[in-house]
């Protein structure tokens, strides 16, 4: 059984190399290890996550900084901006996009500041219809 499940840490850490790839940020892989982490502490009688289910959310997390990524080019945003757009895009406080970014929080309220300029917005309710806008073409 140690066998299999060894397998399985390897084939997962290789799924997660992969998505490294394909997206190019330390997050995304940060949070497919996590998942992965999170997969094997369960205990027996707890239902294990299932497999489809980080998939769906991986593929979320690719169309939403997809969104974010055309919004940054054509609203000419850096790309510690668009970082900080996709975060505000998945219901981040300034608080918690510092620590993941290791900023200040006074320079994640710079970048908002410069982004809701850019973008001709005065707050993140109408930042997140922007991005929804986009998800939807």
């Amino acid at each position: 059984m140690f066998v299999l499940e060894l397998m399985l840490l390897a084939s997962c850490i290789a799924l997660a190399l992969l998505c490294y790839k394909a997206t190019r940020t330390l997050d995304a892989i940060r949070r497919n290890v996590e998942d992965i982490a999170l997969a094997f502490r369960t205990e027996p009688d707890e239902e294990a996550p299932r497999a489809e289910s980080f998939t769906e959310e991986s593929e979320s997390l690719v169309l939403l900084k997809d969104a974010c990524r055309d919004i940054a080019r054509s609203f000419a945003l850096s790309k510690r901006e668009e970082e900080v757009l996709s975060y505000f895009a998945r219901g981040k406080s300034n608080i918690a996009i510092a620590e993941e970014l290791h900023i200040g929080s006074a320079t994640v309220k710079t970048h908002s500041f410069n982004i809701y300029q850019k973008l001709g917005i005065h707050s993140r309710d109408e930042l997140i219809s922007i991005v929804e806008e986009r998800l939807n073409k």
